[in-house]
């Protein structure tokens, strides 16, 4: 064999080899199971413009979802349920700065959010901060903790460093008292009404057949369940364990139209006994 045919030989053995190799590597590529992406919960901190999400299945809607909208052009459903009330100070089109979690929109059991595009829901757990105000100072605590009747025990916080409240050992119902827009908390469950959906009390000065009603659409949570439902003035909604019952509103009807910031809403939440099993 001559010096010019071993080098092709060899050059064809390597080329024949590689070949092998990179089809051996595609089929294995091939076989192997889709890696799974995690839908769980992360921390973040989000920085954006309060926006009012639009629905893609409907464009015109009467009520706003409130979100966030950031730099990359990405869109959250925003819950203020833990932020304090001196700090709900938001308007449209502010930019602010928020950390809390995010649950991603695959994560979530309902197809609600689908319909706006959103990546999921940012719910705020650190200190909101508008663009252009400065960040409140940190507030450093004792670590000291205060035992309850109960047998559980709270710490301090808030800007007075005080103990938080202790849970009521024997309480079984409470009363929360709040507007549009606000949110009251009682025996863990989060009351928070949203929008007025009718008002046809009968004004105090006539004399009605009928005396009417208030319809709120109210969002429900507890640290298992959140939702939105339309309570009817004394009519109980059944939600978990609980039964919430819109009890009063304020003021009285009158001839004029009721300002809708002078809406107050009293709900009265009772925790329901299970049956022994």
């Amino acid at each position: 064999m001559s010096n010019k045919v071993i080098p092709a030989v060899l050059f064809g053995a390597v080329i024949l080899l590689a070949g092998f190799f990179v089809l051996n590597s595609y089929i294995y590529n091939e076989k192997q199971p889709p890696v799974e992406q995690s839908f769980e919960p992360y921390e973040a901190k989000l920085m954006g413009e309060y926006v009012c999400l639009v629905s893609t299945a409907n464009a015109v809607r009467d009520i706003c979802e409130l979100g966030i909208k950031t730099a990359a052009g990405e869109y959250y459903a925003v819950d203020f349920a833990t932020l304090p009330k001196e700090q709900e100070k938001l308007t449209i089109g502010d930019t602010f700065e928020v950390s809390g979690v995010v649950t991603p929109i695959e994560r979530l059991s309902t197809d609600r959010w689908q319909q706006y595009g959103v990546k999921g829901i940012f719910t705020i757990t650190g200190s909101l901060v508008v663009a252009g105000e400065e960040a409140p100072a940190p507030v450093a605590c004792d670590g000291d903790a205060k035992l309850c009747p109960d047998g559980s025990s709270v710490g301090r916080s808030g800007p007075q460093c005080e103990f938080a409240a202790c849970p009521a050992v024997e309480a079984a119902s409470t009363t929360l008292t709040t507007y549009l827009g606000g949110t009251a908390a009682g025996l863990g469950v989060i009351v928070g009404p949203k929008k007025l959906v009718s008002d046809s009390r009968c004004p105090a000065e006539v004399a009605c057949i009928w005396a009417g009603t208030v319809e709120v659409q109210t969002i429900l949570s507890t640290p298992v369940s959140h939702g939105e439902h339309v309570l009817t003035l004394g009519k109980p909604q059944t939600f978990g364990d609980y039964t919430v019952t819109l009890t009063a509103v304020a003021p009285d009807k009158g001839e004029e139209a009721i300002p809708e910031s002078s809406y107050r809403f009293t709900y009265t939440v009772v925790k329901n006994t299970k049956p022994v099993q």
